[in-house]
């Protein structure tokens, strides 16, 4: 019995602390800091979906041929390259890796949203797992690294995919971000 109300006791006074009982200031609580963290995760993979949601209309607006044709621009750097024409198979190849990618970044704002509200009892849990969560998001630019020197000298030489204009905005500002909540 002494060893159950000594545990209910621990918990009792984690459960205080986390709820910020015994302080003056509510900012660095638990429930705050879970808010806090909720949102720039959210943020996060909002970026995320925005760059892929650019991707797709940059695939989309390239050109089609019977294949991918890459040409040398005759720019004032004559070892830029430029995509002039991309084929239905690599097409749909990247349309479905961007489907992948969307679908991946939203499966990870779900279970990430709830990683952080059900395993976060202390500040530094709740500050460690918005971070663990952060790298889980950015380990396919981390892993950029082991791509071999060849294929970075093509992408290093390729010009930007063309751009298109944004269509949800309002004096200046996107609002694409503000859809996602």
């Amino acid at each position: 019995v002494a060893e159950m109300s000594s545990g209910t006791s621990s918990l009792r006074k984690q459960i205080a602390e986390y709820m910020g009982e015994n302080q003056s200031t509510t900012i660095f609580t638990g429930p705050s800091l879970v808010k806090v963290a909720l949102l720039l995760w959210s943020l996060t993979v909002i970026s995320e979906l925005t760059r892929t949601w650019d991707l797709l209309r940059a695939v989309r607006s390239l050109p089609r041929s019977s294949g991918t044709l890459l040409l040398r621009t005759a720019a004032a750097e004559p070892s830029r390259m430029e995509i002039a024409g991309i084929g239905r198979g690599r097409r749909g190849w990247l349309c479905g890796l961007i489907v992948v990618r969307a679908s991946s970044a939203i499966f990870l704002w779900f279970v990430g949203a709830l990683f952080l509200c059900t395993y976060s009892i202390s500040s530094a849990d709740i500050v460690l797992n918005a971070v663990a969560l952060e790298i889980v998001l950015a380990i396919d630019e981390a892993m950029y690294v082991l791509v071999p020197s060849r294929v970075k000298g093509v992408l290093d030489r390729l010009e930007p995919l063309p751009a298109q204009p944004r269509l949800f905005k309002a004096r200046g500002m996107d609002l694409r971000p503000w859809f996602f909540f």
